[in-house]
């Protein structure tokens, strides 16, 4: 049990990932100021579980606005900042590249900034520890047998990669030049309830829930590697305790699938739940033209990650997307 309640700052808190984090966070005990500019990947409703909780507050407010910043980090005062706010939809990226880089490096340079001019001389105990959210995809496109290790240089394929690889990078240069306690978090592709239906997993639910088209780019044998949201954030709860500044976590399961068997899984386990004909929602799926730079696969190793923390992930693949499946459409008729 901890003596003095220590206070955790969590930037894009209201967004799909952040949002587990912080109910994982106020759960064990934390005061928690989530920072958020309410975007539209962001809702409020995501953390109705705690809203009546006295060790949480919430600020509306831009990673980019140096004042909002500053008065958030000087009134709050917290122990530790765990940046997520970002925009990670690679097709948007596409259409507003700047807007990326804008958000993704100058929010983290902002931060980091305004960290940086309330962190006390070397040597006292006063810092604030700062966690970057990052990606498996600043690596690149890989194949399933060419694995990603915190080692592995940087070689982001497109505008979203390449502002998360900046903001990394951008980051670990606060630690080495400012001694600012400071870690970098890498993690595969997440599921699990509340994520955006601009994402893959949503995107194929919210056609079956609609008998709409599930539209699938290129042929679809991209291969992913993938985690569920809620141990995504039990490792950067440990990440944040126990991981040594200056240093890189990649976080991932072994769950390596193309996107078309992926696809092919969830609308066998909807017409599994609701006793459809074998293969009803599979012929909803139909191929599109492929995206520009679209990487074939991500493969990442979270050895380092396991060996050093007391972190390693619980939920099966298999039971995860069932229940991610059944929990969708229990508003369903029937």
């Amino acid at each position: 049990m901890k003596n003095k309640i220590e206070k955790v700052m969590v930037t894009g808190g209201l967004g799909f990932i952040g949002s587990h984090f912080v109910e994982l966070l106020i759960a064990h005990g934390y005061q928690v100021m989530t920072f958020d500019n309410i975007s539209y990947a962001a809702d409020q409703s995501f953390l109705r579980s705690i809203e009546k909780s006295k060790l949480h507050n919430f600020v509306r407010g831009d990673v980019r606005d140096e004042i909002k910043i500053k008065q958030a980090l000087e009134e709050f005062r917290p122990n530790y900042v765990v940046n997520f706010a970002a925009e990670s939809h690679v097709d948007n990226s596409l259409r507003e590249p700047k807007l990326f880089c804008d958000v993704n490096f100058m929010g983290a340079a902002t931060l980091l900034d305004e960290i940086r001019k309330i962190t006390p001389k070397v040597g006292s105990t006063n810092f604030v520890k700062f966690v970057q959210i990052g990606t498996d995809e600043v690596y690149g496109s890989r194949k399933v047998t060419e694995v990603a290790d915190p080692q592995t240089l940087l070689s982001p394929s497109n505008v979203y990669s390449a502002s998360k690889a900046a903001a990394d990078l951008l980051a670990l240069s606060y630690f080495k030049t400012y001694e600012i306690p400071i870690v970098v978090t890498r993690a595969c592709n997440n599921y699990g309830p509340r994520q955006h239906t601009e994402k893959f997993i949503p995107t194929i639910l919210k056609a079956i829930k609609n008998n709409k088209t599930i539209p699938l780019y290129g042929s679809g044998d991209q291969m992913r590697q993938w985690i569920h949201v809620l141990d995504h954030a039990a490792a950067i709860f440990e990440i944040m305790l126990h991981g040594a500044p200056g240093t890189i976590f990649n976080v991932g399961d072994e769950n390596y699938i193309s996107n078309l068997e992926l696809a092919k899984k969830i609308c066998g386990l909807y017409d599994a739940i609701y006793n459809n004909p074998l293969g009803t929602s599979e012929n909803l799926i139909r191929h599109v033209d492929d995206r520009l730079g679209h990487d074939f696969g991500y493969s990442i190793s979270s050895d380092d990650t396991r060996s050093q923390l007391s972190w390693s992930p619980k939920i099966s693949f298999e039971k995860g997307l069932s229940n991610l499946v059944a929990t969708t459409f229990v508003t369903r008729s029937t």
